[in-house]
């Protein structure tokens, strides 16, 4: 018999995932990234939920908590303000996930987050590693071809990336109703960064 600390923290394992579930959370996170990296509406899209919650008080408390559409959210992250900057480069790279609960759907109340009646596993919640890097590729001259793997500045980002997945049953063209996972909450909250990330993304020439 051994002799247990006591600890604050306890660890979670989760008994109620499938392998195909926690699968496609995955597959869902690593196209989300790519959707950010690649400046990709069709990838980002496909891993949103249709209301998708972005939480950056962690990054800064005046930004707050905001619910999008999740067009309206692509189209905002991927323009020019924001990664769809021709100048900038990233690479948000997830380590290793960490499922901090999986259960029926949780609905906010004046009391916190509870769970519905429903048993089912329908909302997973997911805490990331993540460093995000962010590098600006040097002006071109007129009629000169980016490389976009030369750079001159960088501003690397490592926090915790927490996602909300839920379980959505969905129209497709082409394949009828369908059910997927998809995003319905980011939340960023970093541990340090470096660099000047204000500078590097200004716009696209300026100096």
């Amino acid at each position: 018999m051994h002799l247990i600390m006591a600890s604050d923290f306890e660890l979670f394992i989760p008994t109620n995932v499938s392998f195909q579930d926690y699968f496609a959370i995955i597959q869902t996170a690593r196209a989300w990234a790519d959707g950010y990296d690649l400046k990709s509406y069709s990838h980002l899209i496909g891993t949103l939920a249709p209301q998708v919650i972005i939480d950056y008080t962690d990054v800064n408390p005046a930004w707050g908590r905001k619910t999008y559409d999740h067009e309206a959210f692509v189209q905002l992250w991927l323009s020019e303000e924001h990664l769809g900057n021709p100048a900038m480069n990233t690479q948000h790279l997830l380590g290793m996930p960490y499922i901090e609960y999986a259960g029926p759907v949780r609905s906010e109340t004046s009391e916190g987050v509870v769970p519905t009646q429903s048993g089912a596993v329908e909302e997973i919640q997911v805490k990331w590693q993540i460093l995000a890097s962010h590098a600006r590729s040097p002006d071109r001259q007129a009629g000169e071809e980016k490389t976009s793997a030369v750079i001159d500045e960088t501003s690397d980002h490592r926090a915790y990336m927490t996602h909300v997945f839920r379980k959505l049953t969905l129209e497709v063209p082409g394949q009828g109703t369908v059910t997927r996972w998809r995003i319905a909450l980011i939340k960023p909250s970093p541990i340090y960064m470096e660099g000047d990330f204000g500078r590097l993304r200004r716009p696209a020439g300026a100096p």
